[in-house]
């Protein structure tokens, strides 16, 4: 649901945003959008899936100057990385040195949960993973049974959802 407040003429960040409208909704973040312009923007998608399947994930655009990847949650289930390999969360980095198109078969209770994570340089040197903090979020666009993501990373002063789009197609056994 478009909330009628839009955030992007507001001085906060996406994830700022988001936690005021759980304080103001009580809800969870799993729960929650915000308006960012004309764009409903998450930071989870929970898709409804068949338990059994296969999901191609595309990456479509990025820049090599944030590191950027895709979380995939299979719900009580796992996403088969080899026949025998099987993990519950799959992230996928965007990077030049790796395939831009995958398929992967999975399992679950009949839910996947989408979400991005990307890597920040800290001032002492070290690289750490952020998800949920920052300028972080995505918005949805469906076109039948694919779902293109435009992502803004955290680390970055304003968002810019055209950093990073990859598509998810799910096909059910």
């Amino acid at each position: 649901m478009l909330m009628a407040k839009n955030y992007e003429r507001e001085n906060v960040t996406i994830q700022q945003a988001m936690m005021a409208e759980c304080k103001r909704l009580g809800k969870p973040l799993r729960e929650i959008s915000i308006r960012w312009q004309d764009h409903e923007v998450k930071t989870f998608d929970w898709i409804s899936v068949s338990k059994k399947g296969k999901l191609t994930v595309r990456l479509l655009h990025y820049g090599i100057e944030v590191r950027q990847a895709v979380d995939i949650r299979a719900k009580e289930g796992g996403i088969f990385i080899s026949d025998s390999d099987r993990v519950e969360v799959l992230r996928t980095w965007a990077d030049p040195d790796y395939e831009d198109v995958m398929i992967y078969p999975f399992e679950c209770s009949g839910e996947l949960c989408i979400s991005t994570a990307c890597e920040t340089l800290l001032p002492n040197g070290k690289i750490e993973i952020e998800r949920f903090t920052g300028n972080s979020g995505f918005w949805v666009e469906e076109q039948g049974k694919i779902r293109t993501y435009h992502a803004s990373p955290a680390n970055v002063a304003r968002p810019n959802f055209e950093s990073f789009v990859f598509s998810i197609e799910i096909e059910g056994d």
